[in-house]
């Protein structure tokens, strides 16, 4: 039996697993956390970019107008450092960024796209999930396992 998709889209879920695991780091307590991320969705901070043109356009628009731009805008999520290591940070929800949320664009993607985003940053060595409250690592060496778990929601 699985869970519905509901259940996880606010990320209380998530954030819940996470906080029993950091409470007791068990195997038992960390496998439902994976499961769990490799069904759930994720906010990413990051900046938009545009070309100076389109940035032009936007700036000299009014209240009102309506732009179109002429290039691809392109999403850059940000990359925390703790000491050495870079990691891709993720959020279970909103809220959860807190402040430093405030800074950035962000974008919610499922949790297997964030880690084909991950994987493609060289310097970053995994993602950090809820980096400001209770951290979660999750090595790039475990990508593939989460990868290879069975969905767990019911798409009933």
């Amino acid at each position: 039996m699985g869970v519905k998709r509901e259940t996880l889209n606010n990320g209380r879920v998530l954030k819940i697993l996470i906080e029993e695991f950091a409470n007791d780091r068990t195997k038992d307590n960390l496998i439902p956390v994976l499961h769990c991320l490799r069904d759930s969705f994720v906010w990413i901070p990051g900046t938009m970019r545009m070309s100076n043109d389109d940035a032009e356009k936007f700036i000299n628009s009014r209240a009102g107008d309506t732009i179109t731009t002429n290039n691809v805008m392109k999403f850059e999520p940000d990359i925390l450092q703790n000491g050495e290591n870079k990691f891709y940070p993720v959020f279970s929800s909103v809220e959860e960024m807190g402040e430093y949320g405030n800074k950035f664009s962000k974008v919610e993607r499922h949790f297997l796209e964030a880690m084909s985003y991950a994987n493609g940053k060289k310097e970053t060595v995994g993602i950090v999930v809820n980096a400001f409250s209770v951290p979660f690592i999750v090595p790039k060496e475990w990508f593939d396992i989460i990868a290879s778990f069975p969905t767990n929601v019911d798409e009933d």
